[in-house]
């Protein structure tokens, strides 16, 4: 049985053995890519290929070092979500490998730590995400999703459903659902 001791001051208490944690992420790993393998693919996503299962598999078993290393394993989840992301793969249990890697961060390292993680993955994974969205059709990539087409007024735009500011001419604006009235065209910059 390992137990785990304390050390001296600034160092970290005894982990015990690796092969246990090293167990539960090659575990994860095989109930996810087998749990993904059975998820159908709808509306314009990809459907899983060699490196989709890859890709859940490396971030799987990352999860088997997440009490020894949790800021690798940030990484490692992270850039394994953002490519998963890019690539536009089927959705699946992959997205629970982030949630664990920024709980293991913060359970391991101190607040500051695991905020700064937090805010980096969530940078990177909003990335991956505008630059997936910008390639599903030739509307103009994502910059237009993000602020609004350049042919249109502002706030004429059906993409959203929701108020946009529209950043050409400085005012919020509504979007396809009759906000326009609500938020009244007004000047933000006034």
């Amino acid at each position: 049985m390992a137990t785990t001791t304390t050390a001296g001051p600034g160092r970290p208490a005894a982990l015990g053995p690796w092969w246990p944690d090293v167990t539960v992420g090659a575990v994860l790993a095989i109930v996810m890519a087998f749990a993904s393998a059975h998820i159908p693919v709808t509306g314009s996503e990809r459907g899983l290929d060699a490196l989709g299962f890859a890709l859940i598999v490396v971030a799987a078993l990352a999860l088997g070092f997440a009490r020894r290393r949790p800021r690798t394993v940030l990484v490692v989840v992270t850039a394994a979500l953002a490519v998963y992301i890019v690539r536009r793969y089927v959705g699946g249990p992959i997205y629970v490998t982030g949630w664990l890697a920024l709980a293991a961060l913060s359970w391991r390292t101190d607040r500051r730590t695991a905020v700064i993680g937090g805010i980096a993955a969530w940078i990177v994974l909003g990335s991956a995400s505008l630059l997936a969205s910008g390639f599903r059709d030739n509307a103009g990539g994502w910059w237009e999703h993000a602020v609004g087409p350049h042919d249109r007024p502002c706030g004429q735009y059906q993409g959203w459903d929701g108020p946009q500011l529209c950043l050409r001419h400085g005012r919020a604006v509504g979007g396809g659902g009759g906000d326009g009235a609500r938020f009244g065209q007004r000047n933000l910059l006034e």
